[in-house]
Parts: C-alpha cells; sequence; structure tokens
C-alpha cells in the first residue's frame, strides 16, 4: 500500500470510530462485540468504496482473511438494503463517518456505490 494510502486509511478507521463511539483500536481487534463489529464493517466498506483497495490489503490492516472483508462487504450490502430501524441507525453513522471524514461538513455517499465483487 503507498503512504498516501495508508495515511487516508488512517482517517477512515478514525472516522469511522468517531461516528460509532468506539477506538480505532477496538475497530482493529478481532472481538465480536455487535458495536465493535458494526463499527468495522463501516470501516471495511469505506476502505472499500474510497480506496478501492483488494481484499487481502483491506485483511492486511485488521488481521483477517479476505473472505472475512468479503463477508462484511455482503452484511454491509444488506445492512444499506434494508429498511429495520436499527439499520437506519447504522446507515446514519456510516454517512457521518463519511461526512467526518470528508472535513465533517455535511453527509456524503461513496463516490461510487459497491456493487458486491
Amino acid at each position: 500500500m503507498k503512504p498516501r494510502q495508508k495515511e487516508i486509511a488512517t482517517s477512515i478507521l478514525k472516522s469511522a470510530a468517531g461516528a460509532f463511539h468506539v477506538s480505532p483500536f477496538d475497530i482493529k481487534c478481532k472481538t465480536r462485540k455487535i458495536e465493535i463489529v458494526e463499527a468495522r464493517d463501516a470501516a471495511i466498506y469505506m476502505l472499500k468504496t474510497r480506496l478501492t483497495l483488494k481484499n487481502w490489503q483491506i485483511g492486511e490492516l485488521f488481521g483477517i482473511i479476505p473472505s472475512s472483508v468479503c463477508y462484511s462487504l455482503k452484511r454491509t450490502k444488506t445492512r444499506l438494503h434494508l429498511e429495520a430501524s436499527n439499520n437506519r441507525t447504522w446507515r446514519r453513522r456510516l454517512s457521518m463517518a463519511f461526512a467526518l471524514l470528508d472535513g465533517g461538513n455535511t453527509p456524503i455517499t461513496p463516490k461510487e456505490p459497491f456493487t458486491g465483487r
């Protein structure tokens, strides 16, 4: 990964952690607490959409295998399309994470939609 990409990846981790009220260290841990898993999924989604990293590169950042990254992205895609109230909260936090990444002005959607591949 290029130095600039690492810098952006660190910013993404911090913005996801801030939006989901967890620490960046917690996001990188292997815990399965729901609030941390949701923050980790958001960070992985943001890395995939903003930096267009390969799954193995994202996996290296989190210490997980590429298939876990793929499963996280699949979960995120499902969350983005469900209308349940807890998913609206998750989507609001994801928008907040993108806004924090972009300077905190307004909720921003990803530059290009994630298609699952």
